[in-house]
């Protein structure tokens, strides 16, 4: 998590989701908390697909989603 600022206030908060890469079993997914304007923080996830024998391809269905994100930013 990269801070930006503190949030001073109990203002509501916008999270922003974007997909910024797609793997053959993993995806990773970058948000972005703003408080009116500003960001305040900034954070980045992967998600691993698994399995009982461990990571496995990422589903069509899921893939062909976060492809489509992928192609289309926030």
């Amino acid at each position: 998590m990269d801070y930006e600022r503190a949030l001073t206030s109990l203002a509501p908060v916008t999270v922003a989701v974007d997909v910024t890469d797609v793997g053959e079993t993993s995806y990773t997914l970058e948000y972005e908390l703003r408080n009116g304007d500003a960001a305040a923080a900034t954070v980045t996830t992967v998600a691993v697909a698994v399995d009982a024998d461990g990571p496995t391809s990422i589903p069509d269905s899921l893939r062909e989603g976060l492809e489509a994100d992928l192609a289309e930013p926030t």
